[in-house]
C-alpha cells in the first residue's frame, strides 16, 4: 500500500473471520478508499505500519484480543455490538458490506466519543434512544399507553434536559 492511500484513512472497519479479515477503510467525507482482504497473519504487520486512525469492529472473542494489540500500536480500536452495526447495512450480505457497515457505524455514532467505557455519553446516549424506540414501538390501546407519556418525559428530561 502506498503512503498517500494509508494517510487518508480516517476510519477502519474490518469484519472478522476465522481466517481472513475484510477491511475497508473510510476517508474523512465518508468515501472508501481502503478495500482489502488479509489473513490472520498480515492483520497486525500492516495496521503497525499505518498513522493512528480509528478501528471499528463487531464484538466478538477474537475482537478483543486483537484491539488490545492495536492499541498496543497507537490506533483507536472500538468493538460496537452487532445490534448497532445491523441499521448500516447495505444490501445483500457479504463480508466486504459488513465491513463497510461497522467503519459507518463506529464513523456516525461514536464519532469522537469513545464507545466503551464508564460515563461515556455515546453509550448513555444509545441506551436512551434505545429505550425510547422501546415504548414507542409498543402497540398498545390508546388509554394504555397513557402511562408511558410520563416515562418518556422523565427519559427526555435526564438525557437530554428537556423540560
Amino acid at each position: 500500500m502506498c503512503q498517500n492511500l494509508n494517510s487518508a484513512v480516517a476510519v477502519i472497519g474490518i469484519d472478522i473471520g476465522m481466517n481472513l479479515f475484510h477491511v475497508v477503510g473510510l476517508n474523512d467525507r465518508g468515501a472508501i478508499v481502503l478495500r482489502q482482504k488479509w489473513s490472520r497473519s498480515q492483520i497486525e504487520a500492516r495496521l503497525a505500519n499505518m498513522p493512528p486512525c480509528l478501528i471499528g469492529m463487531e464484538a466478538c472473542v477474537g475482537a478483543h484480543h486483537l484491539s488490545r494489540k492495536l492499541k498496543a500500536f497507537c490506533h483507536d480500536a472500538r468493538l460496537m455490538p452487532a445490534k448497532y452495526v445491523s441499521p448500516y447495512s447495505k444490501g445483500q450480505k457479504n463480508d466486504f458490506r459488513d465491513a463497510e457497515a461497522i467503519a459507518a457505524a463506529n464513523r456516525e455514532v461514536c464519532g469522537n466519543e469513545d464507545y466503551r467505557g464508564q460515563g461515556s455519553s455515546c453509550t448513555a446516549a444509545i441506551m436512551s434512544c434505545a429505550c425510547l424506540n422501546r415504548v414507542k414501538r409498543r402497540r398498545a390501546p390508546v388509554f394504555d399507553r397513557r402511562p408511558l407519556l410520563p416515562q418518556k418525559r422523565n427519559i427526555a428530561e435526564r438525557e437530554w434536559h428537556v423540560r
